[in-house]
């Protein structure tokens, strides 16, 4: 096949004809590269494969009420100085992940301590249901220790 390609004259590489109506434009959000929501802030145009077009939307934006010092409020503590935003947030096991190797990640501002409704959850990534940690033993006697990341 290598050698029938290189017969072909050089204007005819270049210009190899695509299928037509399999490509369309569509607008893509830049943070997740998931179909743009009504949230995304920053929206790209990309031409892609008709069947791109039936992912899902962006959903990892998210409103959010902050202070002059970007602290996140409640709806409630809303004042004049308050400020509407909108936010890129992932679930707490892909946030710990991404924002490893993506610096530019800041997640949910802290919450201010003079307005908070509701209490601060946390989360455990690992186990899941049914499954059980085993701690090795160093000896016969001592099992390893469990160390735990907060």
């Amino acid at each position: 096949m290598f050698k029938f390609f290189n017969h072909l004259p050089d204007d005819k590489k270049a210009s190899w004809p695509h299928p037509s109506g399999s490509k369309e434009w569509i607008e893509v959000c830049r943070e997740s590269g998931r179909l743009a929501g009504n949230l995304c802030k920053y929206k790209e145009k990309k031409k892609v494969d008709y069947s791109a077009s039936q992912f899902h939307t962006c959903d990892y934006h998210k409103v959010t009420w902050t202070t002059k010092d970007s602290l996140r409020i409640d709806k409630i503590c809303v004042d004049v100085h308050s400020v509407k935003d909108t936010l890129f947030v992932l679930t707490p096991v892909m946030d710990y992940y991404y924002s490893d190797s993506h610096p530019q990640y800041k997640g949910w501002p802290s919450s201010s301590p003079s307005c908070t409704r509701q209490p601060q959850e946390m989360k455990f990534m690992y186990p899941f249901d049914r499954m059980k940690i085993f701690l090795p033993r160093e000896n016969m006697e001592k099992k390893s220790p469990l160390i735990c990341q907060a």
